[in-house]
C-alpha cells in the first residue's frame, strides 16, 4: 500500500472528522499531433448486487480487491462501497503492540508513531464495513502495516515491533493467535500483511512475513491472506515460500518507480503492462521464476494518477510518456498522485480545461492526457489544494480502454485478478468509470 508522507495531515484531519462524525522524446519543441507515434510507442489520439467471484480469471469473472485506508472511511463509508463491483475489500490500517510479553494490534497514531489501544469508534466503524460485505458475500480484509507502519521506538536496527513479533516461530505464533482474536472481534475475513519497512533489513522482514502467514494459516485456517510486495519483484524470491500459505500476493506495480525502489523516476505511465525497463510483464516474471504460479499474483493497478508540471520553472514540462530518459525538461518527479489526482479531480480538469488532448501510449497499454506541446503547458489550480496555480503538461490515470488492457492480460497469464489502491479515489459520485468497465 502506499502512504505518502505528504497526506499525514490529511489522515490526522480525517479520521478525527470521521470519529467525531460517526513524450514524443523528441528534440525541440515540436508541438504534439492529434494522431502521431513517438520513438517509444505512444500514439496519439483525440481524444448489481452480485459479488465477484474469487476464482481464477482464465474465462471467468475477474476478482477485483479495493484498498480503503481508514483516512478515507468518511469519503467512501460502508454504505457507499460498491459491492457489488468488488469481491474483496481491505480497510485499516492497524500496527503491531506490545502486550506482555508478545505483540497484538493496535490503531495506528501517526502523531505519536506508536500504536494506541484501539478505540471503540474505530472497532464500530470496521464493524458496519465487516457486516455489510458479508451481506454482500464480500470478503473485508483487515490492513496490517502500511509505509511507516512500523513502529520502532528505539530507532535501533531489528529492534522495530515487527521484527520483534516474527523473529522466531513462537513469537510468531503468539502474534497469529493474537491477530486472530482481535479481528475475528470485527468479523474480519482475513489479513493483508503489508509491513513494507522498519529498522530491520529487507531478508529479515521477508522471513517474518513468511514466518507470520504460515503460523496465521495455521491458527486461522479459513483466514483471506494477502502479502502486497515491491513494484519490480525484488522480494519474490525472499516471499516465495509463503505461498503454500497466502491466497496472494499484490507486488504493488501501480507506484512510480523512484529512489524507493533503487530505480528512477521519469514520465513513465503507473502500472505498466509492458516495458523494457519496469513492467507488470516483468515483475510477474519474477514471481513465476521464483516458483509461485501466476494464480497467486494480483496485479496492483493505481486508483489515483499522477501529473508532471514545471516545477523547475522553465515553462518546459512533458507532455507525452518516456522511457528510458532521467531529468526530462528539468523535471525530476511528478507533482502529484495519490489523494490528490483522483477520479472526480480528473473529470473537473478535463472538462474545465480542453486543451488537454487523451492519448495511448501503446508500449504500456496506458492513457495519458497531454498539454499541446512542451512549452505550452496547461495553467491549472493547484492539485494539492493550495492556493496557486501550476503549469501542467502530463496527466496519467486509468480509463476504460486501459482496464480492458489490464484484464485481458490478467486473464492471458491466469492471474488472480486486480487490486487498486486505493477503492474511493476510483469514485466521482456515485460513478467510477475504471469499475464500471469491468464486467
Amino acid at each position: 500500500m502506499r502512504t505518502d508522507a505528504s497526506c499525514l495531515a490529511q489522515w490526522l484531519i480525517g479520521v478525527a472528522l470521521f470519529v467525531s462524525g460517526c513524450g514524443s522524446g523528441q528534440v525541440g519543441d515540436n508541438p504534439r499531433p492529434d494522431s502521431a507515434v513517438s520513438h517509444d510507442g505512444a500514439v496519439q489520439t483525440d481524444g448489481g448486487s452480485t459479488p465477484r467471484s474469487d476464482s481464477g480469471t482464465n474465462g471467468k469473472r475477474i476478482f477485483v480487491a479495493g484498498d480503503l485506508p481508514d483516512y478515507q472511511w468518511r469519503q467512501l463509508p460502508a454504505e457507499r462501497v460498491p459491492w457489488n463491483r468488488i469481491s474483496a475489500l481491505n480497510i485499516g490500517m492497524l500496527w503491531p503492540m506490545p502486550s506482555g510479553n508478545t505483540f497484538t494490534l493496535g490503531q495506528s497514531n501517526w502523531e505519536t508513531r506508536l500504536p494506541a489501544q484501539i478505540a471503540a469508534s474505530w472497532s464500530d466503524a470496521a464493524k458496519r464495513y465487516t457486516a455489510e460485505g458479508r451481506a454482500a458475500g464480500v470478503k473485508v480484509v483487515c490492513l496490517l502495516g502500511g509505509a511507516g507502519g512500523n513502529p520502532n521506538p528505539t530507532g535501533e536496527r531489528g529492534r522495530d515491533y515487527f521484527a520483534a513479533a516474527t523473529d522466531t516461530d513462537e513469537h510468531a505464533r503468539a502474534f497469529a493467535e493474537n491477530i486472530k482474536m482481535v479481528l475475528q472481534g470485527m468479523q474480519f475475513d482475513g489479513v493483508n500483511l503489508d509491513w513494507e519497512d522498519g529498522s530491520a533489513n529487507a531478508q529479515i522482514m521477508q522471513a517474518g512475513l513468511v514466518r507470520l502467514a504460515h503460523q496465521l494459516r495455521l491458527a486461522w485456517p479459513e483466514a483471506y491472506i494477502v502479502i502486497p510486495a515491491s513494484p519490480t519483484g525484488d522480494d519474490a524470491a525472499g516471499l516465495a515460500p509463503a505461498k503454500d500459505d497466502v491466497d496472494a500476493f499484490e507486488p504493488m506495480t501501480y507506484m512510480d518507480v523512484d529512489g524507493n525502489w533503487g530505480g528512477w523516476e521519469i514520465p513513465y505511465p503507473l502500472t505498466p503492462l509492458r516495458g523494457e525497463s519496469y513492467s507488470v510483464e516483468r515483475t510477474l516474471g519474477r514471481w513465476t521464476v521464483a516458483g509461485v504460479p501466476a494464480s497467486k499474483i494480483l496485479l496492483g493497478v493505481a486508483g489515483y494518477g499522477a501529473i508532471w508540471t514545471d516545477q523547475s520553472g522553465d515553462h518546459r514540462v512533458p507532455n507525452t510518456p518516456l522511457a528510458g530518459m532521467d531529468n526530462v525538461d528539468g523535471e525530476h518527479a511528478s507533482y502529484a498522485g495519490d489523494n490528490y489526482v483522483t477520479q472526480a479531480w480528473l473529470n473537473r480538469t478535463l472538462a474545465a480545461y480542453p486543451q488537454f488532448s487523451e492519448g495511448w501510449h501503446e508500449a504500456t497499454k496506458t492513457s495519458f492526457w497531454g498539454a499541446p506541446s512542451r512549452t505550452t503547458p496547461v495553467r491549472i489550480p493547484d492539485p494539492r489544494g493550495g492556493a496557486g496555480t501550476v503549469e501542467a503538461g502530463l496527466i496519467f490515470y486509468e480509463t476504460p480502454r486501459s482496464i480492458q488492457a489490464k484484464i485481458s492480460f490478467a486473464q492471458q497469464h491466469d492471474m488472480k485478478g486486480l487490486s487498486f489502491w486505493t477503492i474511493a479515489e476510483l469514485i466521482d459520485g456515485e460513478r467510477s468509470p475504471i469499475l464500471e468497465a469491468i464486467q
